[in-house]
C-alpha cells in the first residue's frame, strides 16, 4: 500500500522523503485540499519531482466553470501526474483518459455495488468513504478488482458549503475577527471550520488514525491517505514513521499531544427511518 500525503505546502515535499507521493488541489476547482495550485504551478510540480502526483478538481462545478475545467483537463491529461480525484460528474463526461479518474465523492463511496458501477462506466480508481468500518472496506476489496484509496491519518472533511457560512456570521453579528481557522462547538466537541472562495468547510472533531488496522489495510487498499490539515509538517513526518517502523499508537498520541480516534473502523452507522 502506497502513502500519499494531503500536502500544506510545496515546501513540505522536501521533508517527507517516506511517502510515495502528494494530494494538492487545482485552484478554483477543488475543494478539501490544504494546498491549492494553479495549472502552470502544477505543471511545475509535476516537472520536478519523481513522486507520485495526484491533483483533486473535486469541487461542485458551475455552468460558468466547465469551459476552463475542459482546458484544465486536456492540460492535466498531458502531464506526469498519476491521477484526478473528481467529484462532479461533468469531470467523467469531459475527461479524455478516464485512467487517471479517482473518484472520490466524499460520503457515497461506501460500497461495492456502487464501486462496480462505475467501474462499468471505465473508472477504476476509488476513494472510499471514512464512514465505513474495516468489515466494509475488506467486502469491498473481497468484491470488485478496483484501486482503493482509504484515509488512515488526520482530520476529515465532513461537509462543504457554498455559502460563506463565517462570513454571514461575522457580517450578522458585526465582528471583527481575521482568523483563519475558525471552532464549531456542538455537545462538547469542537469541529473545525475554513472558508475558502469556493465556500466553508468543515472537519472532523477528532483526528484519525487507523494505526491499529494499517497492517489489514494494507492487504486491502492501494493508497493510505495522511491528511496534514493543522498538523505541522515535522509531526506529520514523524506519524508517518510511526506507522513504519511500528513504533505504536501511544507515541503517536504523545507526538499530538492528543489522543486520536479510529472513527469509524469499528463502528457501524445505522440510520433508521421512524415516523
Amino acid at each position: 500500500m502506497k502513502k500519499l500525503v494531503i500536502i500544506n505546502s510545496l515546501d513540505t515535499i522536501s521533508k517527507l522523503d517516506n511517502v510515495d507521493g502528494y494530494i494538492v488541489g487545482l485552484k478554483g476547482f477543488s475543494v478539501n485540499m490544504n494546498l491549492y495550485l494553479d495549472i502552470d504551478e502544477i505543471i511545475k510540480l509535476s516537472q520536478s519531482t519523481n513522486k507520485e502526483i495526484f491533483v483533486a478538481v473535486n469541487k461542485n462545478m458551475r455552468n460558468s466553470d466547465l469551459d476552463t475545467l475542459k482546458n484544465n483537463l486536456i492540460t492535466l491529461n498531458k502531464l506526469n501526474i498519476k491521477g484526478i480525484l473528481f467529484y462532479d460528474k461533468s469531470i467523467y463526461m469531459l475527461a479524455s483518459n478516464l485512467e487517471k479518474l479517482v473518484l472520490a465523492t466524499e460520503h457515497s463511496v461506501t460500497n461495492y455495488a456502487t464501486i462496480n458501477y462505475y467501474k462499468s462506466l471505465g473508472i477504476k480508481n476509488f476513494y472510499l468513504s471514512s464512514e465505513i468500518t474495516i468489515d466494509e472496506i475488506e467486502e469491498i476489496a473481497k468484491k470488485t478488482d478496483t484501486n482503493l484509496f482509504v484515509n488512515v491519518f488526520g482530520y476529515l472533511p465532513i461537509f462543504v458549503s457554498k455559502r460563506h457560512l463565517i462570513t454571514n456570521y461575522k457580517k450578522y453579528f458585526n465582528l471583527k475577527d481575521d482568523s483563519q481557522i475558525y471552532y464549531m462547538e456542538k455537545e462538547n466537541k469542537k469541529y473545525p471550520l475554513l472558508e475558502t472562495e469556493d465556500g466553508t468547510i468543515a472537519y472532523s472533531d477528532y483526528i484519525l488514525n487507523a494505526y491499529l488496522d494499517y497492517d489489514k489495510l494494507n492487504t486491502l487498499a492501494d493508497y493510505a491517505i495522511f491528511n496534514s490539515f493543522l498538523i505541522d509538517d515535522d509531526t506529520i513526518s514523524k506519524v508517518i514513521e510511526c506507522f513504519d517502523k511500528k513504533e505504536g499508537i501511544d507515541k503517536i498520541n504523545m507526538l499530538l499531544n492528543y489522543n486520536t480516534s479510529d472513527g469509524f473502523m469499528h463502528k457501524e452507522t445505522i440510520y433508521k427511518v421512524v415516523k
